[in-house]
């Protein structure tokens, strides 16, 4: 059985193109200009393009990997046309997504009391230190505050366990709270 690329592939374009200019070579950088797509996944896109001998890779004078047409690159299909038989759009990069920004916390706002009801679940790291807060509870003592930094109380409540300053738990209290607590010296 022969490997022949997926219709509109990368793998299929960089083909085609490669067997109407048996001359030309492209480097990772070319490909993703004239394919109007991203270079992190290029050489994965064109693996199987490649070990079948219908682009071959070597490295050029410059140190960069580039692709040129194998000998067998000339039974390739054209690119499929669309159903309107116009030939297919370039495919865009997907848009990367923003990271959500950290909460903030006035980390002398927390108030400490004595509610023993939060340790029965298993512990589960940071933007704001809670180490001290942490540190100052007795035994039985736990204080409330956002679900939001659950993630951020969690990696320091672990570091003091492998300090071995402390046994601390986290308990959710509803979708929105949670309370952290020292259960163990």
């Amino acid at each position: 059985m022969t490997y022949r690329p997926q219709a509109d592939s990368l793998a299929q374009r960089v083909c085609h193109f490669l067997a109407n200019n048996p001359e030309e070579e492209l480097t990772v950088e070319d490909i993703s200009t004239k394919f109007d797509t991203g270079t992190a996944n290029i050489h994965t896109q064109l693996l199987k393009a490649k070990d079948t001998g219908l682009l071959p890779r070597t490295m050029n004078s410059n140190g960069e990997y580039v692709y040129r047409a194998g000998e067998h690159i000339g039974r390739i299909d054209k690119p499929a046309p669309s159903s309107s038989g116009e030939p297919a759009a370039p495919r865009k990069a997907r848009p990367r997504a923003t990271p959500k920004p950290r909460p903030q916390l006035d980390l002398s706002t927390i108030q400490i009391d004595n509610d023993p009801t939060l340790l029965h679940c298993p512990a589960r790291l940071p933007a704001n230190d809670f180490k001290p807060t942490l540190l100052k509870l007795e035994i039985g003592q736990s204080f409330k505050i956002d679900a939001a930094f659950r993630s951020s109380i969690a990696k320091q409540i672990i570091e003091l366990h492998k300090a071995k300053l402390g046994i601390y738990r986290l308990v959710t209290v509803d979708k929105e709270t949670i309370r952290a607590g020292r259960v163990e010296a």
